[in-house]
Parts: structure tokens; C-alpha cells; sequence
């Protein structure tokens, strides 16, 4: 597994490729990883490669001998008849399962990795003394780069939650809006098929996409009446400031090109770099389309909130020009559905603020 391949996986699927590593290492038939839920007691599978269905997060529960290996600092556990210790929710024994190595991180136990092989002799003795406590290491690696993995997501979101405020302070309407933004980003970003990791640094671009507006005057932003073009000029300086903002922060600076370039055009007719088409980054299409139909349904000083389906026939109408055709018939479909689920006319103003 590659170190960069690592740093762009979410939690479940570092856990999948790690077994599916350890397995191939020790040409085991079976391999299980499972943890300590502390609050519970019980061990929880959070990977699987073994011939039962399982969906990744059934809890396991324990004899007293299994218990009695996360509980002790034991070195590696190595016995004929592990399999009576993992009695499954189904009331059934996961076989094969022969030997079980303690997983540590510092001197706290959480858990084990099982592997199970079919052949009598299926590890030598150096295996025992030197590879299995290596691949513990190896796991215990991988779950302190899953722990800043989080650390660093939730340092993210505290940053945008700061941000969020301070433009709440000075537009609570633009707030409100980058919420809503997001909502639908993420939505559209499921329904292009976006990985996981994708939807979280769209999520947190979407929340983000107005945050330069911080560098727009009061005057300007809150101005009851249409903008003239020099305001104009000043208001489409906000995605680069905003740009400038999150690209300080290190763990940020995959959003900002999303942020960067909500305001392209799929023409190329858009701002601040022309980009036309595909050239425009996946997230900042979806963001684009997000943010015009969020803020044609909500109400403006100057202007009322359109339907929702005055808004539709905009967005199909731009769609090519101004819009990724692609982004737009997948918001219509969510719309769509989000129709059928609330039971909403077709004809109600959605919002009352502004975006």
C-alpha cells in the first residue's frame, strides 16, 4: 500500500486494505480485524474476509478466554481452538480462525487481528517471534494515521465553524445560504457518484464558497438595490479572496480550488480565470449549480424568491452556458424527489432570505 494511496482513504476502507495487505502477507485463507467498543465491552468487526456475510459492524461477542486477550498485555495468542471465542450474532462459529495477534496503541490494548488458515502448519516459528508482531505494528500505524485523519477533520471544522460565524455576524443571510449550499452540493455529489472522501471536502467548499464575501463592504453586500457594475467588480473578488483565506490553512488547501472557481461559467463567460467546460474542477460545477438555484429561491432586498420551478427552467435553460449539463438534470432529479418527499407545491417560495 502506497503512503499516498493511504492518505486519501476514509477510516473503513484504510481497515479493508489493511487486512486485505496482512491476508496476502501470511497467504491466510481468513483474516479478521476487531475492536474494543469501550463504552460496550464488546469487540466490533470493522473488517471481514472470510466465506460469511457480514456488513462490517456486528458486534462480537466474547468467551472469557477472548476477553481475557484484550484485557491482558499478552504477547501473541496462538492456539488449535480459538474459533469457540468469536460467536457471532447469527448463533453460528466463524472457523479457521487460529491465531490472533493484540493490537496496541501505547500501552492500551484495543484489539485483535485473527488469521486462519486451513493447512496444520501454517506459520513457522520466526513468523510468530518476528512478522506477526511486525504486522501489529503495522495496524497500530494505521490506527494513529486514522486518529489524526479525524483530528484533522474535526481542526477543519472548527476553522469553518469560526469562519462561519464571523460571516454570520456580518450577513446572516449569506450564512444561511452556504448551508443550504452544501446540502444540495452534497446531494449532487452523491448523485455523480463521488467517493466519500470527495463529499467531505465538498461539504466543507460548499460552507466555504461565500466566505470572502468577508472582504466585501456592508455598502455593497447588504445594498437594498440592484449592484452597479464597479460593485459588481468588487462582489466577484470574493472567490479569490476566500480562496486566499482557506489556502493559509494546510489541511484546506484541497478546497480551494472549489472554492476558487464556483463562479466559472461552462462557457468559459465566468469568473476570475475563463475556465471553460470539464476544465472547471467536478466540485466547483456542482457547487455552481447549487448556489444559483439556492439563490434564485431565495428572497433578495431588491427581488422575491422564484418558485421552485421558475428556478428548474432557469437552470435548464443554462444549462451548456452557464451550467454543466450534467449537474443540472441531476439537480431537477433531486428536486424532484425532495418534491415528492415533502409534498411541496410547485409553486411555494422557498426561502426568505437572501444568498
Amino acid at each position: 500500500m502506497s503512503r499516498t494511496h493511504i492518505n486519501i482513504l476514509p477510516v473503513q476502507e484504510f481497515f479493508d486494505k489493511c487486512l486485505d495487505f496482512l491476508i496476502d502477507m501470511f497467504d491466510a485463507d481468513c483474516g479478521m480485524l476487531i475492536f474494543l467498543d469501550h463504552i460496550t465491552g464488546n469487540l466490533v468487526v470493522r473488517a471481514l474476509r472470510a466465506d460469511i456475510e457480514d456488513d462490517g459492524s456486528c458486534p462480537v461477542v466474547l468467551d472469557n478466554s477472548m476477553a481475557n486477550i484484550v484485557a491482558e498485555d499478552v504477547e501473541t495468542y496462538l492456539a488449535e481452538g480459538v474459533a469457540p471465542g468469536f460467536l457471532t450474532r447469527w448463533g453460528s462459529l466463524i472457523p479457521l480462525f487460529n491465531v490472533t495477534v493484540p493490537l496496541k496503541v501505547g500501552e492500551q490494548m484495543v484489539g485483535l487481528l485473527a488469521l486462519g488458515f486451513r493447512e496444520e502448519s501454517f506459520l513457522a516459528e520466526e513468523d510468530l517471534t518476528s512478522i506477526l508482531p511486525a504486522a501489529s505494528g503495522y495496524i497500530t500505524l494505521l490506527l494513529k494515521h486514522c486518529q489524526l485523519q479525524h483530528e484533522t477533520v474535526a481542526r477543519n471544522l472548527k476553522f469553518i465553524q469560526s469562519l462561519n460565524k464571523l460571516m454570520e455576524a456580518k450577513d446572516r443571510c449569506t450564512h444561511e445560504h452556504s448551508i443550504r449550499v452544501a446540502e444540495y452540493s452534497v446531494l449532487l455529489g452523491l448523485r455523480a457518484g463521488c467517493d466519500k472522501v470527495f463529499i467531505e471536502h465538498l461539504r466543507q467548499a460548499s460552507l466555504l464558497h461565500d466566505i470572502g464575501k468577508i472582504g466585501v463592504s456592508d455598502g455593497i453586500l447588504l445594498k437594498p438595490t440592484s449592484l452597479t457594475d464597479e460593485e459588481m467588480i468588487v462582489v466577484k473578488k470574493h472567490p479569490q479572496i476566500g480562496a486566499d483565506i482557506i489556502g493559509n490553512v494546510e489541511s484546506m488547501k484541497l478546497l480551494v480550488p472549489l472554492v476558487l472557481y464556483h463562479h466559472e461559467r461552462y462557457d468559459g463567460k465566468g469568473y476570475p480565470a475563463g475556465l471553460k467546460g470539464e476544465k472547471i474542477p467536478l466540485g466547483a460545477r456542482i457547487i455552481s449549480v447549487a448556489d444559483a438555484y439556492e439563490a434564485m429561491t431565495s428572497c433578495r432586498p431588491y427581488r422575491d424568491a422564484y418558485t421552485r420551478e421558475e428556478a428548474i427552467q432557469i437552470l435548464k435553460s443554462c444549462a451548456g452556458t452557464q451550467f454543466d449539463p450534467k449537474m443540472v438534470s441531476w439537480m431537477v432529479e433531486i428536486l424532484a424527489d425532495e418534491k415528492d418527499a415533502k409534498g411541496d407545491s410547485s409553486m411555494e417560495k422557498v426561502h426568505s432570505g437572501s444568498g
